[in-house]
Order: C-alpha cells, then structure tokens, then sequence
C-alpha cells in the first residue's frame, strides 16, 4: 500500500525542492528568519502610525463605553418603570434599549473595519520600506542569501542562530536614534 504526504505538507515539500534547486545552481552560504510580529511590537510601537491607531483604538472604546452606560441608564429607568407598572413607559425604554443596542453593534463593526483598514495601510506603506531595507541591510552585511519569515507555518525546525529579527531590530533602533532594547 502506497502511502500519501498529507495535503498541508505539499507546500513544505515545495519549499523544500525549491531551496535545493537554488542550491544546486548556487550556494546558499546562509539562510536567515525575520519575526516581523516582533518588530511591529517592539519598533513601531512609538511610531506616528501606531500613535495614530492606539488614538483612533481608544476613541472608538471611549464612544462603546458612552453607548454601554446609555443603554445601562435605560434599563435602570425599564425596571423603575416596571416597578411602577407603567406598560407604555415600559415599551419605550425598551425600544430605546434595542435602538441603542443595535446603533452600538453598527457603530463596532464600522469603526472595527476602519480601525483594519487604517491598521494595514500603516503597516504597508513606511513599515514595509524601512523593515525591508534594515533586513536587506543586515542580510549583505552578514552574508545570507536568503532571509524567510519566522511565522511561517511551512517551517518544521529551524535553529535559533538563523534568527536576525534581533539584529534587524537593533538596526532600525540605531537608524531611529532609539536606545536598543
């Protein structure tokens, strides 16, 4: 009986053929990992970009808790109003109560969106440059020939001393006039 690689390991086999082709027309002296989650965390963390987010995340939890306490009010006057057996006031608040609740979860699938589209223009645009020319910097000055992201699921086993993400890092830090971490 014949037995078959499983599908999700079909891109690491072509990783793999890939590298060897390479190698064979070449030598790869090194290869190289970049966590660029890290590098996000650590040196964009202070950049304008980030402020601007962190800013456009706190308003946007400003304005939820506002909503929250409104709707909470309202609720409180429901029961007050239940408890003096008023059936019209009653439906009232509990119009408002779900126009309320209703404008809230609008307002948090708008606001989410913007904050993932403002979120991937900012990483996409300055980041981008400045990550790939420190990498690209790190990498000739050290001599890779290849520099793959950490996260990538494709990797089975890889050894800590391929990682630069420490390097680069300290490149972008140095670059920036920042203390290093």
């Amino acid at each position: 009986m014949q037995q078959r690689l499983p599908k999700r390991l079909l891109p690491v086999l072509y990783v793999l053929v890939g590298i060897f082709t390479i190698s064979a027309e070449q030598d790869i002296q090194k290869i190289g990992l970049v966590d660029s989650s890290k590098i996000i965390s650590t040196y964009f963390q202070d950049s304008k970009a980030m402020r601007e987010l962190k800013e456009l995340k706190d308003a946007i939890i400003a304005v939820s808790n506002e909503i929250k306490e409104e709707i909470y009010e309202l609720k409180r006057r429901k029961v007050d109003a239940e408890k003096r057996n008023d059936r019209e006031e009653v439906l009232r608040f509990e119009t408002l109560i779900s126009d309320k609740e209703q404008f809230l979860k609008s307002y948090l699938q708008v606001k989410n969106k913007e904050y993932k589209r403002r979120q991937s223009l900012a990483l996409k645009d300055s980041f981008l440059l400045e990550v790939t020319e420190a990498i690209e910097y790190i990498a000739i000055s050290e001599g890779y020939s290849v520099i793959l992201e950490k996260q990538n699921p494709l990797f089975l086993y890889y050894s800590i001393d391929i990682d630069i993400t420490d390097k680069v890092l300290e490149y972008l830090l140095e670059r920036a006039g920042k203390p290093s971490q």
